[in-house]
């Protein structure tokens, strides 16, 4: 991916995650806290 290297996720990545959240389980896994992801992920609109 072209964005395995950056240190922020592509934009569309908070709004996969957002359309698949009542309908499907979707498991992240991180090297960071909690508390960073929205700093990383963005905040949700």
């Amino acid at each position: 991916s072209e964005c395995a290297n950056s240190r922020t996720p592509p934009p569309d990545l908070l709004e996969l995650i957002m359309r698949r959240y009542e309908r499907a389980s979707t498991l992240l896994t991180s090297n960071r806290p909690v508390d960073d992801w929205g700093k990383l992920l963005g905040e949700p609109p």
